[in-house]
């Protein structure tokens, strides 16, 4: 797979940084390994930081994406092995959703999603404080 994908307990938020050269399998790998964080950390909020990865998925794509992550999310949450989370998909202008598919069809099977450029808007949405840094 191209992607690397770091996984980072942050203060109320698992953190994901996506780095490395899309394709989809590493794209639905995605969605599994955000999901398998979420239930081993005890967290509902999740910030995926999709800045550094390089290319584009199609609209097909993040069509299936979005609609199998929320099924795999809805399954997760039925059998309790986590709580509903909030998902924000943190994205370079060029990479943004413009026709807010992958926010849509989430949202539309229940699963808590924006997808914006603006790491601010992420935390306000998940309702997490900014870190500071000295």
């Amino acid at each position: 797979m191209s992607l690397n994908i770091h996984v980072e307990l942050k203060e109320g938020y698992l953190y994901l940084l996506v780095e490395g050269t899309y394709d989809y399998p590493s794209l639905v790998n995605l969605s599994d390994i955000s999901l398998k964080a979420c239930a081993e950390h005890h967290v509902s909020k999740v910030l995926v930081d999709f800045r550094k990865m390089v290319g584009l998925p199609t609209d097909s794509e993040r069509y299936a994406f979005a609609e199998q992550a929320a099924m795999k999310h809805d399954a997760m949450v039925a059998v309790g092995k986590i709580k509903r989370c909030r998902f924000a998909y943190l994205a370079l202008s060029i990479q943004e959703d413009r026709k807010k598919l992958v926010e849509t069809v989430s949202v539309n099977r229940g699963m808590l999603t924006i997808v914006t450029t603006d790491m601010k808007v992420a935390l306000d949405w998940l309702v997490v404080e900014p870190e500071h840094t000295n």
